[in-house]
């Protein structure tokens, strides 16, 4: 069976939300911290970043704001990852605490299968 087969046999059922993201979502959401740190992680990954950034070093270069090897226009980039990837893990942050309240894992380590019988 073909994998669009399989999609349309379960598209009719409803998603039902997970309550631990459910939670998770709107403790993140009372925070000002993480919604700034949301909407800087939601415009880094669209299109208009990369528009905006190849608009950017082409003006850069092309301007002549400095010569090669761009030194500031390096720094600046460096700086900019740092706060992104910031920015990112602030935003990707699960909870340790949800993952073990979670229906699926119950708390309970998996036992290591050792290959003895």
């Amino acid at each position: 069976m073909e994998q669009s087969d399989l999609l349309k046999n379960v598209s009719h059922l409803p998603l039902e939300p997970n309550p631990v993201l459910l939670e998770h979502a709107k403790q993140r959401a009372d925070s000002v911290q993480n919604r700034i740190a949301d909407q800087i992680t939601t415009f880094a990954g669209s299109m208009w970043f990369v528009y905006i950034h190849i608009i950017w070093f082409s003006c850069w270069i092309g301007f002549g704001v400095e010569s090669y090897p761009y030194g500031l226009l390096t720094m600046i980039v460096s700086l900019e990852a740092i706060f992104l990837s910031t920015f990112v893990m602030i935003s990707r942050t699960v909870p340790t605490r949800s993952v073990r309240s979670s229906p699926t894992n119950s708390g309970r380590r998996c036992k290591r299968r050792t290959g003895r019988t």
